[in-house]
């Protein structure tokens, strides 16, 4: 109040991105988001048909700083240079921090953005087209249901295990003499030739705590009053309340060009968002407020049931006899 803002100036150290210039192609590679996995949701299709489902939250997205293609053949390690070469570097912060907890140089990092220091960073490898202002926010509106995203994350650590766990091995048996070794892989060497075991040998070692990708999973449904993401199947890897990155699909005919989907570009706006519903359903989806699913029983199949289950009653009552 004491220093107002004079009309039509703004408080960004830099002038707003024009938008109008992106234009969406068939090759665009848009932002992704992290979102929270809080637990497994089922849901059913209007064929009847059960579908689990995995509840994603996009907690406090906003981006915090973008490097284009130049920038990055400079910056980036070599590796990276070479496997992502023509395509921007987009770095997105999640869950907002109190910034004493931190160094003043990881505090540093979102000057630029002028957003609070965020918990958890990663980044995107983003078309120069898709790139999106640093400072805005990421909302789980950024897709429709229906399309596919790839989701990326770390797999449950369970420890030092042994084959049984680890590889699915069936190992020693039971009876037949065995003792003590019902659990032990047996010989592992190849002879004195060879001197020592194969190159890949299946051993007992740690199990999990791997990066894991799945791709190509429907979203069935979107919360956008809370920013809640349901995506198909119940093994999205990590631990409830672990980070995952989700982003648009690359695998084919599930990509955004081949759905021939126009989705919000660069992101969905806090505009765009409060004009949607708060529920977001696949058109194959069955709503929770829709009326129960009725499927009517023909006189064919009917006679053909009571047949069966008089041939059951015929064929037990035989066993019983013997």
């Amino acid at each position: 109040e004491k220093y107002p803002l004079a009309q039509g100036t703004s408080p960004l150290k830099k002038e707003p991105w024009n938008v109008s210039e992106q234009t969406f192609t068939n090759d665009t590679q848009r932002i992704g988001v992290i979102a929270r996995k809080l637990g497994k949701f089922p849901m059913w299709t209007k064929s009847g048909r059960k579908q689990m489902t995995t509840c994603l939250m996009v907690s406090d997205n906003h981006v915090i700083k973008y490097h284009s293609p130049e920038e990055f053949a400079q910056i980036g390690r070599p590796l990276c240079r070479k496997r992502y070469a023509g395509l921007g570097c987009a770095i997105v912060g999640s869950d907002s921090q109190d910034p004493r907890l931190f160094t003043a140089e990881y505090n540093g990092l979102f000057n630029e953005s002028g957003v609070m220091t965020k918990k958890k960073l990663t980044r995107f490898f983003i078309t120069h087209n898709a790139r999106v202002e640093p400072g805005t926010p990421l909302l789980a509106s950024h897709w429709r249901p229906g399309m596919f995203v790839d989701i990326y994350g770390t797999s449950n650590y369970h420890g030092f295990v042994g084959l049984r766990r680890r590889f699915r091995m069936k190992l020693g048996q039971a009876g037949h003499g065995a003792t003590k070794s019902h659990n032990r892989i047996g010989s592992i060497g190849r002879g004195r030739k060879w001197c020592g075991p194969l190159k890949g040998r299946r051993m007992p070692g740690p199990m999990g705590h791997e990066r894991v990708i799945m791709p190509g999973l429907r979203i069935w449904r979107i919360n956008t009053k809370h920013n809640l993401l349901f995506v198909q199947g119940p093994g999205i890897p990590g631990a409830i309340g672990s980070y995952v990155n989700v982003m648009d699909s690359r695998m084919p005919q599930k990509t955004l060009g081949e759905l021939k989907v126009t989705p919000p570009f660069p992101t969905a706006t806090l505009e765009e968002n409060s004009k949607l519903d708060a529920e977001l359903f696949h058109e194959e989806a069955h709503k929770p407020d829709d009326p129960t699913l009725v499927f009517e029983v023909s006189e064919e199949e009917k006679r053909a049931a009571a047949l069966a289950a008089r041939k059951f009653g015929k064929a037990k009552t035989a066993q019983k006899s013997r």
